[in-house]
């Protein structure tokens, strides 16, 4: 075999290598702007590879993975849930108002979303701050708008590049496809201590996004009756606890405090030991029942749940 051989042998490596990668050319343009001028008046050698590598970035529209994407953001932020996402199968971001809402990482369990994304302002104006967030709507189809409860952290503010980092855990009524639209018409401000929560900008950041294959670590129990509580339906799974149902003989009146229900005690028995690591939950009660989301502080393994106690009252897997 002669060096000639070789080199298009090599070649041909390099090229099936650049294949495999994605990059988002929007982000890619943006770092080029950000490069020191000074530097990039230097000489500078170019490898065969490299000049390979620039010529393959500049003529791909589809490359995504280079610039970062879902990996970088669990290398860098290290998320409580974040073994769990999965990378869209479509680069999934939108801009509007010169703020740029994308989704590097999901997941579906059944009726949770939970959903890695960032804001960053594109506009040059550095516009966003620690206090800034996203009201979430999820879409399923072109009619269907559901709005769900939320559990957002913040995981980091780039002031760098002005941009905002997030994990939320999105929960709704009904069972999530695969594939559906996240996202949301209005950034608002939140106060430091409380109080009113201000719109900031209200624009379009709904993006398409599609997971593939959903998760199948849950856990649903449906018709499950206790001494105080009738449950319609309770889904387990490792961000948390949906529980949705009514108290049996209980009267409401709204004028009467003394009548009214509060959320129902709820405890996870795994095969070592109780688990009460809720750290909050979100949801409503009333005189049709109660539905209500209990958040885990950390993941669980739903291969070692046992029961979930309900007011006291034992409920094992089905």
């Amino acid at each position: 075999m002669n060096k000639h051989q070789t080199f298009d042998k090599e070649e041909q490596q390099i090229f099936k290598a650049f294949s495999q990668i994605e990059v988002n050319t929007d982000n890619l343009e943006r770092s080029i702007a950000n490069v020191n001028h000074e530097r990039a008046k230097r000489p500078m050698k170019l490898s065969f590879a490299m000049i390979a590598l620039a010529v393959f970035l500049l003529v791909s529209g589809t490359v995504y993975a280079a610039t970062g994407g879902l990996e970088q953001i669990l290398e860098r932020f290290n998320p409580d849930f974040g073994e769990f996402a999965v990378p869209p199968l479509e680069p999934a971001y939108m801009e509007s108002l010169g703020i740029r809402f994308e989704v590097y990482g999901a997941q579906v369990f059944d009726n949770l979303a939970l959903i890695y994304y960032s804001l960053q302002d594109v506009s040059g104006e550095n516009r966003l701050h620690e206090r800034i967030g996203l009201d979430y709507v999820i879409v399923t189809d072109d009619e269907g708008l559901i709005q769900g409860g939320s559990s957002t952290r913040r995981l980091h503010f780039d002031r760098r590049n002005n941009t905002l980092y997030f994990e939320a855990r999105i929960v709704v009524e009904n069972t999530l496809p695969s594939q559906f639209r996240v996202g949301g018409r209005h950034i608002r401000y939140y106060p430091e201590e409380g109080g009113v929560v201000l719109p900031y900008f209200t624009g379009n950041w709904v993006v398409d996004v599609n997971v593939d294959d959903t998760i199948n670590q849950v856990i649903i129990w449906e018709d499950a009756v206790t001494e105080n509580v009738h449950i319609d339906r309770m889904v387990l799974s490792p961000l948390g606890l949906h529980v949705r149902g009514s108290y049996i003989d209980g009267s409401w009146d709204i004028d009467d405090h003394t009548t009214w229900f509060d959320r129902p005690e709820i405890i996870i028995e795994c095969s070592h030991g109780l688990n009460n690591s809720f750290n909050t939950w979100g949801g409503g009660i009333g005189p049709d029942g109660f539905d209500k989301f209990f958040y885990l502080e950390s993941s669980i393994d739903v291969a070692e749940i046992t029961a979930v106690i309900v007011d006291g009252v034992r409920i094992p897997i089905p």
